[in-house]
Parts: structure tokens; sequence; C-alpha cells
């Protein structure tokens, strides 16, 4: 749930107080909603990274041994693992040079290659998305906490100033109270005197 506060040029409700609206937003918010979509992208991104590298065992066998020959890499289809087939860990002298030369052109002419840079791409755009999505929520955060402070918190300088003009304030009237009083005092007991 969102708050949504009306504006100070909005109506206010009795007794001038501005009235606050509970409103119910379909994406939702906070930091648990953050975590859950945070996991759920997480899952996701494991997900094409199992298809990513299923597709590159399947383009590594069939460079390596087409139809004829033992598979280079075995895949387990329910974990995305892979692992190099026994039979060449046990004798790395079987490898076909040739063929493990084809492997390495995979890097210019590979379909896997392709969808590694589709989904590097993809993931540098939604990074400088979100970057700049961040960047901008804060930049009203500070604003907002800004609005508040100013409405509602007490600046010290701000204070201290008005303190100083204040004293200045009373300095001047205990003055001109001072001299008026001399003023009376000279009038009524020295005026007086004269017809004495």
């Amino acid at each position: 749930m969102s708050r949504s506060e009306s504006s100070p040029g909005g109506s206010k409700g009795a007794e001038g107080i501005y009235v606050v609206e509970i409103v119910e937003t379909p994406t939702g918010g906070g930091e648990l909603v953050g975590l859950e979509k945070a996991t759920a992208r997480v899952e996701k991104e494991v997900e094409k990274l199992k298809e990513l590298a299923e597709l590159f065992v399947r383009e590594v066998n069939e460079r390596y041994s087409g139809e004829e020959g033992p598979d280079f890499f075995v895949y387990d289809q329910a974990t995305g693992l892979f692992q190099v087939n026994q039979q060449f860990i046990d004798d790395p002298s079987s490898i076909d040079q040739t063929a493990a030369a084809a492997i390495g052109k995979m890097a210019d002419d590979g379909e896997v290659m392709r969808m590694y840079r589709d989904m590097m791409g993809q993931l540098a755009v939604e990074t400088s998305a979100m970057r700049r999505e961040t960047e901008s929520s804060n930049a009203r955060l500070a604003n907002t906490e800004g609005n508040r402070l100013s409405m509602s918190g007490v600046s010290l300088d701000e204070e201290l100033a008005m303190l100083i003009q204040y004293q200045h304030s009373y300095n001047a009237a205990a003055r001109a109270m001072t001299a008026m009083d001399e003023m009376l005092n000279t009038i009524i007991n020295g005026m007086g005197v004269v017809g004495r």
C-alpha cells in the first residue's frame, strides 16, 4: 500500500487538517517485495544460464564428434552442469586436435556466443536503467526529506540568527526606555525647581 497525501492546494478535512488517503497500488513496494522480485529475477537468469550451458555443450559436441564419435562434454539436464567426458580425462592423447581447432572457432561464429552477447547486452541495458531509476529515486527521496525538514525541522543557524535579532531588539527597547525614564525624571524633578 502507498499513501497519497492531498496537496496544499487541495481540499482540507475538518479543522483545516489535510486528509491522507490510503491507496492500494498494483505494483506494491517495500523491502520484502524488492527481495521477492530480486529472487524471481535471479531464478530467471539461472534458467537462462542453464540454457546457455546446454547450447554450449551441444555445440561443442557437434563440432567435436558430429554424429560418429564420443561427446566431448557430458551434460546433466537436471542440474545444468557439465563436465569433460571421462574417456578424455583418462586418456588426454585421444582428443582429436582438428576437432579441437573447430571448437576454438566457436568464439567467432558460434550460436552460443551470439546468445551470450545478447544476454550480456540485455543485462547491461537493464543495469543501466536500474541505475538511472535508483539515482532518480534517491534524488526524489533527498528532495522530499529536505522539504520535510524545512517544514517541520528546526534549523539551528536560523534559530540562532533569530535569537540574536531578538536580543538586539530587546537592547534597543531597553535603551529607549532608559532615555524616556531620564526625560521624565528631568521634566518632573528639574522643571519645578526654577520658581522656588
